[in-house]
């Protein structure tokens, strides 16, 4: 009970107040919605129609006296409501000033920043927005018209708010995706090793060639890593099954694609004892009649040919007992195209290595195994391999003599410099001739082998090969067999000094020229006044001198 100037006013209250979101703004009224009223007249002084009609004048009047002071509450509370709606719509219009103005700001940064001329004070804008629904905006400028989102829109606000990136931590693919190698070699490696009885070594096999046969280098490294090389040898050693024979060598091809660091750190672990198995494995293939013998070889030689890319496994690789005979048979085992490629890159990977040049001169029948895969192949790689391995053979001064006493050497990279359609194959054949003439006891032979046939290829490949390397070494050739013995013989033949001439003056590479031009001035300065050549010879030199690459050719006159 409250009290209004000494009189009491009795007021009524409900547990449950009228919420402000239950009103509904229309114009300037202010209405309550129609559940709102129907609740306080069904509740308000908690009595019914019926009721009052039946109460007392006093209770009436009373009841009047409510109503009145209900009613006179009620218009309070519609001023009050509507003071606070006032003030919560200037406070919402202030705050959307406020927001408008500082998009503004904002967007006229950005447009004056995005052009040329855009931070000219000078230069007006123009904006025209719509309301806050989020529509888009136009923004004019001395450019043209830009669009773009609406400032107004609480989207657009969150996302121009400045703050720090979220990060969100996400586990690592690539760490993921290593763990779940490692875990499924492990159980591959764990499968093998349980493996007992045929049908169960089939099952574990099928798995790892499953699981191998990949070209990912990294996951074959932890392959390697983690012994699948041992486990894989362990199991083919104890086998006669040609299914599994045939599956294991494809299995160890497969884990052998890893890195050449990787092969080289494991081999020492496991080289000495799969190397051997492997060649055993190898001849048994080319001597019977294994099923799916041929694919049992090629990744074998596959494996054979993983080693010796490695640099420091190839001298050891070379000295395996059995590894020179393997490489021997190239030129008379039955293999396919394939299998003899492969071989052949084997024999020239192992030649590069300077300790193994002697060795697998004198290894009986491998160099004539070289020599008929060269000169008699089908298969351009192949003779391309071969004619690299006559070049790194004869490029140590210790075998140099003994390959230039071999007339079906001489033979056979004369024909591969003059002859083959493969630029490598040929430019390979010229280097090895270079090599050989670079000892000056083998100068005389070249020269003079049949009839200077040596002289011809070197002279043909000087002057027409389309391969500059080839025509470089060309070059170079005839500059190491030019001496006091040769000159006599190199100026007599067939225009020799004629196209060194041409070549100084006309051929495309500045390097050509200068060793064509050296190589005319080292046969000009070896002969004699007397010499049946010397004429011709002093005119070639004249015609050479005209080239900006010649060098000592004055010097040749003053003499």
């Amino acid at each position: 009970m409250n009290r209004v100037g000494g009189s009491p006013i009795l007021t009524w209250s409900h547990p449950s107040k009228v919420p402000l979101h239950s009103l509904e703004t229309q114009g300037n009224r202010i209405h309550q919605t129609p559940s709102i009223r129907s609740d306080r007249s069904d509740r308000s002084g908690g009595s019914s129609r019926k009721s009052r009609s039946s109460s007392t004048a006093k209770n009436q009047g009373k009841v009047m006296k409510s109503f009145k002071t209900t009613g006179s509450e009620k218009s309070a509370r519609r001023v009050q409501v509507q003071v606070q709606r006032n003030r919560s719509k200037n406070n919402t219009d202030n705050h959307f000033e406020l927001q408008h103005e500082h998009m503004l700001s904002r967007q006229a940064f950005r447009t004056n920043t995005s052009r040329p001329n855009g931070g000219n004070p000078g230069k007006k804008q123009s904006s025209s927005a719509s309301t806050s629904s989020g529509n888009h905006r136009s923004v004019s400028s001395i450019h043209g018209t830009e669009s773009y989102e609406s400032g107004y829109s609480h989207i657009s606000r969150r996302s121009e708010q400045v703050g720090p990136p979220r990060t969100i931590h996400r586990p690592d693919p690539v760490l993921e995706d290593k763990n779940d190698t490692v875990q499924n070699v492990k159980f591959i490696i764990s499968d093998l090793n349980k493996a007992i009885g045929h049908e169960r070594r089939i099952a574990a096999i099928t798995n790892a060639c499953a699981e191998f046969d990949h070209w990912d280098t990294d996951k074959h490294n932890i392959e390697l890593q983690l012994g699948c090389s041992n486990v894989l040898s362990l199991v083919l050693s104890m086998t006669d099954n040609e299914d599994e024979i045939r599956m294991l060598c494809s299995a160890l091809e497969m884990v052998y694609r890893a890195s050449t660091a990787i092969v080289s750190k494991t081999f020492q672990d496991v080289g000495p004892a799969v190397v051997p198995l492997l060649i055993k494995l190898l001849e048994k293939c080319e001597s019977s009649h294994l099923k799916h013998a041929d694919v049992s070889i090629l990744n074998i030689t596959k494996v054979l040919l993983y080693f010796s890319r490695v640099s420091e496994l190839r001298v050891t690789l070379a000295r395996h007992q059995g590894m020179l005979d393997a490489l021997t048979r190239v030129a008379t085992s039955a293999l396919s195209p394939d299998s003899r490629v492969l071989r052949m890159r084997v024999i020239a990977n192992l030649s590069n290595s300077e300790e193994n040049k002697v060795l697998m001169i004198s290894y009986e029948g491998l160099l004539d195994s070289i020599l008929k895969i060269a000169a008699l192949d089908l298969s351009d790689k192949a003779r391309e391999y071969a004619s690299a391995s006559l070049m790194d053979l004869a490029s140590s001064t210790e075998t140099q003599i003994v390959m230039a006493n071999h007339d079906k050497l001489l033979s056979t990279l004369v024909k591969l410099a003059v002859t083959d359609e493969e630029e490598e194959t040929r430019e390979y054949a010229v280097t090895a001739m270079q090599n050989l003439a670079f000892s000056k006891e083998n100068r005389e032979r070249l020269v003079t082998y049949a009839e200077g046939v040596v002289v011809e290829a070197l002279q043909k490949a000087l002057s027409t090969d389309s391969n500059e390397k080839s025509r470089r070494r060309a070059a170079g050739a005839l500059t190491n067999l030019a001496c006091e013995e040769t000159a006599e013989i190199m100026a007599n033949h067939n225009a020799l000094v004629e196209t060194l001439a041409m070549v100084t003056t006309q051929d495309k590479s500045d390097d050509v020229q200068k060793r064509a031009s050296l190589a005319l001035t080292k046969i000009a300065s070896s002969l004699t006044t007397d010499s049946e050549s010397f004429e011709t010879t002093m005119n070639a030199l004249i015609v050479a001198a005209a080239s900006p690459n010649s060098t000592g050719i004055p010097a040749v006159f003053r003499v």
